[in-house]
């Protein structure tokens, strides 16, 4: 294997340095313009930082034979195989899920993104609907109103599960697995819903959407979309845009496999009913309930 110089490794100055590249990330609905600095992202960008000094020599990852546990380079990667793999040991790899935080650590990526997809969504069903003057009807409100609901119940897990960190036998503190899961199982249904509400809000403006050349200026229905499809506070090649972005979520091809994504993304959606009441009956704080003193 070709190892890059030591001059070449990356560092943890190096990495938040690399943040900076132009990429785009949108946190909670807003754009993180500086993520090595942003009170949201700092800490974990310095910990990262932080993780990739302490495998350079003199750091606290690197053994005692010199050898880094694992390190990057710039063009390559090497990993010390018996620290990093799990190799014809059973136990430890029927135990690596139960016997970690693996589990809640890979709901909690998955309950963030439900709650952005249901952001994401809401914004684009609200916006279209102001764009085209439905967002007074009341038929339209009560939709926006139950899509703000699904907004708030995914969301709402989400911090639930935060709050309510346990720490484990590493000292190491893990998303409250339960919200967890019930963010999981209830999105399978949830997201299904709420491409339903937005294709009932969007409604006839699916049927005709414009199309990417239409912003050509020399396009036969560039005239007419400046025309006809101009909107409340949007000329009509932004209410184009977002047509279009709905017509993707609910109407084609990637859409619809989205849709199916999602009501399948933890397998089938009863198997995974039952195992959440197993799972919340088996951390539940209290069994206590009101209902005692009847059946006493």
């Amino acid at each position: 294997m070709s190892i890059a110089s030591p001059d070449r490794s990356r560092t943890g100055k190096s990495y938040l340095t690399g943040l900076a590249d132009g990429r785009r990330v949108h946190l909670a609905g807003r754009l993180v313009e500086d993520l090595a600095h942003d009170p949201a992202t700092e800490g974990m960008a310095g910990f990262l930082a932080d993780l990739l000094d302490a495998h350079h020599p003199g750091g606290e990852l690197v053994a005692a034979d010199g050898r880094p546990w694992a390190f990057s380079l710039a063009d390559s990667a090497q990993a010390v195989r018996d620290r990093v793999f799990i190799h014809a040991d059973v136990a430890a790899a029927n135990n690596l899920r139960p016997g970690t935080g693996m589990t809640a650590y890979a709901w909690h990526q998955s309950a963030v993104r439900a709650w952005i997809q249901a952001e994401t969504v809401f914004d684009l069903a609200d916006r279209c609907a102001k764009a085209a003057g439905r967002d007074q009807q009341q038929t339209v409100r009560q939709q926006l109103g139950e899509l703000a609901g699904i907004v708030e119940t995914l969301r709402g897990l989400v911090v639930s599960a935060e709050t309510d960190a346990r720490q484990d036998r590493f000292g190491h503190y893990t998303c409250h697995s339960v919200p967890l899961a019930a963010s999981g199982m209830l999105h399978a249904k949830l997201y299904p819903r709420a491409i339903e509400l937005l294709q009932q809000i969007v409604s006839s403006g699916l049927v005709m959407h414009p199309v990417t050349a239409d912003e050509d200026p020399g396009s036969a229905g560039h005239q007419f979309m400046q025309t006809y499809f101009a909107g409340a506070g949007v000329d009509g090649l932004a209410h184009g845009r977002l047509l279009r972005a709905a017509a993707d979520l609910t109407m084609n091809r990637f859409g619809s496999r989205q849709v199916l994504y999602e009501r399948l993304f933890l397998g089938p959606p009863d198997a995974f009913q039952a195992k959440f009441y197993d799972l919340f009956i088996e951390r539940r704080e209290s069994t206590d309930t009101v209902l005692d003193d009847v059946t006493s």
